[in-house]
């Protein structure tokens, strides 16, 4: 109010209310308009975005709206088939049937590759593939561990984050899980992170706070986790059932989106409205068609009938009080829709039949417009991939659609691979080293003094699949004879190890040698052209008669 409205409203309050109130009209007006000036116009409140409700940092996000987003993801998992496909996508592409795998690049300290280290962390961490699952094997209660690696990406995808924990075993479960070392896997469910008001008896060190479950110390670094030690089924779900674990114990795998942020969202956040759109439209076509095909005409009485046909001027029967029909044939009351059902429209003298063939629109194009916008939120996903479709692909449209989600892919590979397996893997190590699994290669102590020189590891996971093969393995052998790549390169491509390659040829022709088997027939089938290999052989010859004359 200025000086002018304080005096109107002290002699005429009346006058001075509708003069406020007229003010703040036009307040308002300018705002929803957008007829307010200044810089960046879009964060002006104006019609368009009068509702929305400002969240700058994902930290700002509230427990319960993740809570629901969770509750959400799961939910379309359960129960929508494209929901269902995207997650079984992303896992098979991440981590596929067999996981993700290390490549040893263990190095001596001269630099030199530790062949003998690799081989032996290859050899360990195959023997701990089955019996990993701290719950037990497979079969029993637990998992493979490239069952493990699908379970974590899918809690992270569907849950936002998951946390997992190596725990020591003793004796007797490490014979009973086959295992090399005294250490099992357990994942851990996010949902049994502790609430703020959970933590009300713990004792919190000074200085300390709790953001859903992670204690921060006052430089902004997580420093322990607050997890409920039963499940979220157990009746010892209570306040006293929360534990600290030190962050040295607990592994967290989320996507980072924002600096600062301390916990994942789902990952279908952006996809859940889509989703039920997709799903309301695919429902109410069908009950639309149904509701169609359930009226088959409409008829009205003449003037001062109380029925319809040829004995319309009788006493009714299977009528109502008023007049009108509301009963079937069988004299039940009509309360709902019944195939080849005839309704009274109330007109006089009118009879129409209604073509059942409703609605009359193709809702699959807007289907299928709605799941390209649902492919769009996850990495690597095709449209065509959630339809199962690809009546009207074509070759270079589906080689550039891979094209375009794989490079996601491998993002997504790269994070998974450094976030859960490496950390993982370098535990493995580390006990198998503390543990003599690599004695007569390498002591505890040089492997303390130098971890990190062990622990280095390549992983490598599912690839694109061709879809011209012929000329995939034509281009892979020209890159490796033009020097443009290498026989580890290419294996890299197609998921294969380079070392397993060697290893089967030279079986193959150790067997065929103790079978007496032609080198040439064994060339022929491995597809050695033998002039080449003549030329080679004497070009070495040549060389080292010509070494031996110098």
């Amino acid at each position: 109010m200025n000086v002018l409205d304080k005096v109107i409203a002290y002699f005429a309050p009346e006058t001075g209310t509708r003069r406020m109130a007229a003010r703040a009209t036009l307040q308002q007006i300018a705002q929803l308009t957008g007829a307010a000036t200044g810089p960046y116009q879009a964060a002006k409140i104006n019609r368009l975005n009068s509702q929305r409700r400002i969240v700058s940092k994902e930290n700002e996000v509230s427990g319960a709206t993740i809570d629901s987003l969770r509750a959400d993801s799961w939910q379309l998992y359960r129960n929508n088939p494209s929901a269902r496909k995207i997650v079984r996508s992303i896992t098979a592409k991440v981590v596929g049937k067999r996981g993700m795998n290390p490549e040893s690049l263990a190095m001596n300290e001269d630099g030199s590759p530790a062949v003998e280290f690799r081989q032996k962390a290859q050899e360990l961490w195959a023997r701990i593939q089955s019996g990993f699952d701290a719950r037990g094997l497979p079969g029993k209660g637990g998992s493979t561990f490239a069952d493990l690696q699908k379970l974590a990406l899918k809690s992270t995808i569907l849950s936002g984050d998951c946390a997992y924990r190596l725990r020591a075993i003793d004796a007797t479960k490490q014979r009973q899980h086959d295992l090399p070392i005294a250490m099992a896997l357990q994942l851990i469910d996010t949902c049994r992170f502790a609430d703020e008001n959970e933590l009300v008896s713990q004792q919190v060190p000074d200085g300390n706070t709790i953001f859903r479950g992670v204690e921060i110390n006052p430089d902004g670094e997580r420093v322990a986790y607050w997890i409920r030690v039963q499940p979220a089924y157990a009746a010892a779900n209570q306040v006293g059932n929360v534990k600290r674990f030190l962050i040295a114990e607990i592994g967290h795998l989320y996507v980072e989106e924002d600096i600062d942020q301390l916990r994942g969202t789902p990952w279908f956040a952006s996809a859940i409205t889509n989703i039920r759109d997709t799903g309301d439209l695919n429902y109410n076509v069908l009950k639309a068609t149904a509701m169609a095909a359930c009226i088959v005409g409409t008829y009205a009485k003449p003037t001062g009938a109380s029925r319809v046909g040829l004995n319309a001027g009788l006493s009714p029967v299977q009528t109502s009080a008023d007049g009108t029909d509301l009963t079937d044939s069988d004299g039940n009351t009509v309360t709902k829709l019944q195939p080849a059902m005839l309704l009274n429209v109330g007109k006089d003298g009118k009879f129409e039949l209604h073509s059942p063939s409703q609605p009359n629109m193709n809702p699959e194009g807007f289907v299928q417009h709605l799941q390209r916008m649902t492919a769009g939120a996850f990495p690597g996903v095709k449209s065509s991939t959630i339809t199962g479709d690809y009546r009207n692909s074509s070759f270079s449209s589906e080689r550039s659609a891979d094209n375009d989600a794989w490079p996601e892919l491998h993002d997504i590979q790269q994070w998974f691979s450094s976030s859960f397996c490496q950390p993982i893997y370098e535990s493995v190590i580390r006990a198998g080293v503390m543990s003599g699994f690599f004695d007569g290669i390498i002591s505890a102590e040089e492997f303390s003094a130098n971890p990190g020189r062990f622990s280095v590891a390549n992983w490598q996971g599912p690839v694109a699949l061709s879809i011209n093969p012929r000329d995939d393995a034509e281009a892979a052998a020209a890159r490796i004879k033009t020097g443009l790549s290498s026989p580890q390169m290419e294996c890299g491509k197609v998921n294969t190890n380079w070392r397993d390659v060697l290893n089967d040829v030279a079986e193959i022709y150790a067997v065929a040698q103790q079978k007496g088997i032609p080198q040439e027939v064994v060339n022929n089938i491995m597809g050695v052209d033998s002039s080449d290999q003549l030329k080679a052989q004497q070009a070495v010859q040549e060389a080292a008669g010509a070494t031996v004359n110098a």
